[in-house]
């Protein structure tokens, strides 16, 4: 017996109970999730079982002897929340301190995050004023929202950059192309695409665009020969201004 007053306040009692405390996880859409639930705590030190409450919408469950559950997806497409709830309980048999038939134990929930996929993109280099198309594919809930990012705007701007105008706009259309023109300046820029899914979920993917120069007398203009470098131009002009005067002094010699 304890001697409080006439007035106590406050006080808590805890029978030996069983604390089980909630807990988080996350993975890629479509792949398994694997996780423990939280130690349970009693002052008892019995061992406890853990038992489903309420199942995942999205996927399955299955729990080990030790505590470690796996969470299966139901569809390879989806990306967002899901959630399913336990229950930790000690054995009848377990002598909890203060309830000795029947020690108690308690609800927690895992919540998920099933995260979006964005995969495809591949490091490309292009000349100069050209383009060229990559194609990748998302997975996840639709409609996403797509933005893309240049670290080194002067050699690809983002307006030079367009995606597929049905990319990601229904369950169904998940395939995308990328299509993009360098300009005129060679040097290399980190391209990013980021796709944000029906939940606020992002999937990132960078890839690295290298532009380069034509070289050397590499010009577009001829039928074969290529153009003409500066250096090459002055030579010829040159040498017609040579050729135009030796005439000249031929011309007058003979009159």
């Amino acid at each position: 017996m304890v001697d409080v007053g006439s007035s106590p306040g406050g006080i808590t009692v805890s029978p030996g109970a069983l604390i089980a405390t909630n807990r988080s996880a996350s993975g890629s859409a479509g792949a398994q999730i694997t996780g423990t639930v939280p130690g349970l705590t009693n002052t008892s030190g019995c061992a406890a079982s853990d038992t489903l409450v309420q199942l995942p919408v999205q996927g399955s469950v299955d729990f080990t002897s030790t505590g470690a559950y796996t969470y299966t997806p139901s569809s390879a497409t989806y990306s967002g929340p899901d959630a399913f709830t336990w229950h930790g309980q000690a054995p009848s048999s377990c002598p909890a301190a203060d309830s000795p038939t029947d020690p108690v134990g308690n609800v927690a929930a895992v919540s998920l995050t099933i995260t979006p996929l964005l995969a495809g993109l591949a490091d490309t280099t292009l000349d100069e004023s050209s383009s060229t198309q990559e194609n990748f594919k998302l997975t996840g809930t639709a409609p996403f929202r797509l933005s893309l990012a240049s670290s080194n705007p002067t050699v690809l701007p983002v307006s030079a950059v367009t995606i597929s105008s049905a990319c990601g706009t229904t369950e169904s259309d998940r395939n995308c192309t990328l299509n993009l023109s360098s300009g005129s300046t060679p040097g290399a820029s980190d391209l990013t695409v980021t796709a944000t899914d029906a939940f606020g979920d992002a999937a990132t993917e960078t890839m690295a665009v290298t532009v380069t120069a034509p070289p050397m007398g590499s010009g577009s203009s001829g039928g074969g020969g290529g153009g003409v470098s500066p250096l090459e131009l002055m030579i010829l002009t040159g040498l017609l201004g040579l050729e135009e005067w030796t005439q000249r002094r031929v011309r007058g010699s003979r009159s």
